[in-house]
């Protein structure tokens, strides 16, 4: 006998988190326009954090890229453009996903949640933990450079803004997308309590844009969250899966949804036609950096990536079919 659930039905492009459920206001955009900007980084540290660091700076040079000649066939409606960007996104395991006016141009905030590290007393710990941050900015970067060249493959300018490689705000991007907010001099994102990475891409790409949030979302922590929201990953769930395990897995939601899809390759989600993508495990991320090859455009078979296999998630990958390639 089968069972179904909430998360069973939920749309791919809200994500993990019930970001949906989230008060919003306006005042905070009046708020952002005297904000301080983000401050400069810092060097990394240890082994494990060079090596993030040369693979981020890696993916930050291709930022910026040419734009298809031709336009490919799209949606008109912004909505469901933004459907698109965000679902692309969370294929590619971005914790969260917003989307902001930026001036003239639209913004899309990625936010990449940092993994579990070793526990204390865990030989590891003590090389893992100083790479925290490198490896969420090195994610947070991937992330962002192959959501801009899909873009442009689409036939719309858009550029990509890292860590060590930003014309932008990212951290006033993120409030104003509703993903965080201000608190002193720190962002406080609802449902993350640890360490995260933002990295943004800017476009002329016409996208449905996301409110900030009201400052009582920071309250979101309730029964209802405990519970589940709308098939969103609960409270409980996330405990359990951000505090038991000692093998670096992912969380549950990524380890349900890795068993839901099949693999396939895509042109557009590709870098000169391979993409490096270790994964959502920590562990073999790690190992991917320290043992694979140097220049991640190149790595074999980096061209897979995780795509739906199930009829449930088959409403939200790209709507631009023009610009898939057949395998």
């Amino acid at each position: 006998m089968f069972f179904r659930t909430a998360a069973d039905d939920r749309p791919y492009h809200l994500g993990p988190f019930p970001l949906e459920a989230l008060p919003r206001g306006e005042d905070i955009r009046q708020q952002e326009t005297t904000a301080a900007p983000a401050t400069p980084e810092s060097q990394p540290q240890g082994p494990l954090g060079r090596a993030a660091r040369t693979y981020r700076d890696l993916y930050s040079a291709l930022a910026e890229g040419q734009v298809a000649a031709k336009r490919a066939p799209i949606p008109d409606d912004p909505a469901r453009r933004a459907v698109d960007i965000k679902g692309y996104a969370y294929f590619m395991n971005a914790a969260q996903v917003g989307i902001c006016r930026h001036g003239e141009e639209y913004a899309v905030v990625v936010l990449v949640e940092a993994e579990r590290v070793p526990e204390p007393g865990n030989a590891a710990r003590a090389w893992v933990e100083p790479a925290v941050g490198e490896v969420i900015d090195m994610r947070a970067a991937e992330i962002a450079v192959c959501v801009a060249r899909h873009i442009r493959q689409l036939g719309f300018p858009a550029r990509a803004h890292v860590a060590g490689n930003s014309q932008v705000d990212r951290e006033r991007l993120a409030v104003l997308a509703g993903l965080a907010l201000r608190e002193g001099e720190a962002l406080k994102n609802p449902f993350i309590d640890g360490r995260f990475a933002l990295a943004a891409v800017t476009t002329t790409y016409e996208l449905a844009t996301d409110k900030p949030l009201a400052r009582e979302a920071l309250k979101a922590k309730g029964l209802r969250y405990w519970l589940g929201i709308n098939g969103a990953m609960s409270g409980r769930e996330r405990m359990r899966s951000t505090s038991v395990s000692t093998s670096g897995m992912p969380n549950s939601r990524a380890r349900r949804a890795a068993s839901s899809r099949s693999r396939s390759q895509m042109a557009t989600t590709s870098l000169s036609g391979e993409r490096w993508k270790p994964g959502g495990n920590f562990w073999r991320m790690v190992c991917s950096m320290m043992l694979g090859p140097a220049n991640p455009e190149r790595a074999s078979g980096s061209a897979i990536l995780m795509s739906p296999s199930m009829a449930r998630l088959a409403d939200t990958p790209p709507y631009t079919g023009s610009v898939i390639t057949e395998i």
